[in-house]
């Protein structure tokens, strides 16, 4: 499953609720375990860099510079990414480069 989370994910753009939740976001995973997550607001973009790994279906994160181990649950259907978080659902759509 690691395999088909790597990549560059935005918010389905109507997926207004997590978007008012959570801001633009855009999340990058890469092979080795590294996750940049940005939020774009107003032409700015905050950047937190991220460790991960995948438990099942279960995306566990973690900030090195602050550690707090965060767990989602997600699934992937074809470029569709659904992240369950506190109860919240929010979409993401892949980034093709």
């Amino acid at each position: 499953m690691q395999n088909k989370l790597i990549g560059i994910w935005e918010n389905d753009p109507a997926d207004r609720t997590s978007i008012e939740v959570y801001g633009n976001v855009r999340m990058e995973f890469k092979n080795n375990g590294e996750l940049i997550y940005s939020i774009i607001e107003n032409e700015r973009e905050q950047k937190m860099l991220l460790r991960y790994i995948i438990d099942g279906n279960t995306l566990i994160t973690d900030q090195p510079s602050h550690p707090e181990k965060m767990r989602s649950e997600f699934s992937i259907d074809d470029d569709i990414l659904e992240l369950t978080f506190d109860g919240i659902r929010s979409r993401y759509l892949r980034v093709i480069i």
